[in-house]
């Protein structure tokens, strides 16, 4: 058995996986009550693109989980006929299944799943079945309610990229590839495909959630990045007094690929260096990023 364990590791690591469905499937012939190998054989059958295979066991599987709970768990305690809500296996098992079902094209059964079991309790990780919902609305058609649930997630999480991201692309303006965002407050998008009309639609909407989120960073970043000319000029400038005035010690870092504009990376220095300027000369800045004396 840790024979055919070690080959199945190796199979897939070297992506051998029409090898690696028959050692999986020999695996859970030997041991059938290991939920581990069922699962390791779903995995091998979507490896290998066996869609069918796949398709089947995976049903078959939730069902006998399903059966299981009834007869040995659950029945004899509560009477219960179902899986219990707190079952973070099962929850993340409903999870792959519409994650598959959503890889095949089947929008709408990967839906009414995610629905049916968001609402039931079953799925426990609520954050991811929120974020895969307004996905499959979108691919759906159903725009006006994907970004209605993308807006949902900005609220959720101000801070965080990938919502802006993906509630500007549902409203037809792509920052970019998700490979382009970094951990660090540092957005480096493929920006090519925005129009002047696009990117004016763009500012609006974020200038509408930095009046609703002000201390949310987020929005008003990725505005700097959008922007150009005059309109950049005021709002890096109000960008970096907050932060200079907060004392933010990742400012720069955050700044840094805008840079790459010639026309920013000029006005940002000039900018600091006026700064520095008025430090020397003795003036600082009050808690609203005015410049007042310090002498």
């Amino acid at each position: 058995m840790n024979i055919l364990r070690d080959a199945a590791q190796l199979q897939a690591q070297l992506h051998q996986y029409e090898v690696l469905q028959e050692t999986r499937l020999h695996i859970l012939k030997l041991r059938p009550g290991l939920r581990s190998n069922w699962i390791g054989l779903i995995v091998a059958y979507r490896l290998a693109g066996n869609v069918p295979a796949c398709r089947k066991l995976l049903s078959e599987y939730l069902a006998f989980i399903k059966v299981w709970y009834v007869k040995f768990l659950i029945m004899a305690l509560t009477h219960s006929q179902d899986v219990p809500a707190n079952d973070v296996e099962y929850s993340e098992l409903i999870l792959y299944h519409i994650d598959f079902l959503e890889e095949q094209g089947d929008l709408g059964e990967a839906l009414a799943m995610l629905h049916q079991y968001t609402e039931s309790g079953v799925i426990m990780n609520r954050l991811h079945a929120a974020t895969v919902q307004p996905r499959l609305l979108l691919k759906l058609g159903r725009t006006d309610e994907a970004v209605e649930a993308y807006r949902a997630l900005v609220d959720r999480n101000p801070d965080c990229y990938d919502s802006y991201r993906d509630l500007l692309k549902s409203q037809d303006i792509d920052l970019g590839r998700k490979s382009c965002w970094t951990l660090s407050l540092v957005l480096i998008p493929l920006l090519g495909a925005l129009t002047e009309e696009t990117s004016i639609r763009a500012l609006r909407i974020l200038d509408d959630l930095t009046q609703k989120y002000p201390k949310a960073l987020v929005p008003q970043r990725l505005a700097l990045t959008i922007s150009s000319g005059d309109d950049f000029s005021i709002r890096v400038e109000k960008y970096l007094l907050r932060g200079l005035t907060r004392n933010v010690p990742s400012l720069f870092v955050d700044i840094k690929p805008l840079y790459a504009d010639t026309a920013k990376r000029q006005f940002v220095e000039n900018f600091m260096k006026s700064y520095c300027e008025r430090l020397e000369a003795n003036q600082g800045l009050d808690s609203d990023g005015r410049y007042i004396s310090i002498s």
